[in-house]
């Protein structure tokens, strides 16, 4: 899948299963062996769904006639997800998705961040080409069924303006 023949946009109802899908299975493929068990369990396809339907308005799609191909979450000043098809990887779709993220963050703050597990050094080397700096660990408290469970995670900022 080319990027240039993209049209990232809001998502949209419509939208909510194909995010859902890409979601939990990059999440998955990412987390799986690095996060505590009770997280895997609770992350799946059904509840993803459903938090992206809880953030609608937040979530970036890259859309390429009605195939999605990648979607990003940005809450305030905080990048909260950001994943891309298996299919679409390669194509830049990660940097446009990103770029347009940071552009929206940029209208009402002049930095962002963003949270990374700790094990996920793909995701960290991605941030890094981007222009973003590790500032430290933290204790990410994750929601379960039954409560939290804390994740050792890494906290990435960026200045945007």
């Amino acid at each position: 899948m080319e990027s240039s023949s993209l049209d990232i946009r809001p998502a949209e109802l419509e939208d909510l299963d194909a995010i859902a899908t890409i979601w939990a299975r990059g999440w998955k493929e990412v987390h799986e062996g690095v996060v505590p068990d009770a997280l895997l369990a609770h992350r799946q396809s059904g509840t993803l769904r459903h938090a992206a339907e809880e953030r609608l308005g937040e979530i970036l799609v890259a859309a390429r006639g009605l195939e999605i191909a990648g979607f990003i979450i940005v809450h305030r000043d905080e990048v909260e997800h950001l994943y891309v098809s298996t299919g679409a990887r390669g194509a830049g779709i990660a940097n446009r998705l990103l770029a347009r993220g940071e552009a929206l963050i940029a209208t009402c703050s002049s930095s962002a961040w963003l949270a990374v597990v700790e094990g996920n050094a793909r995701a960290r080397h991605f941030y890094e080409r981007n222009g973003w700096h590790c500032r430290g660990e933290f204790l990410h408290q994750a929601r379960v069924a039954n409560g939290t469970v804390g994740v050792p995670t890494m906290r990435y900022e960026k200045q945007l303006r």
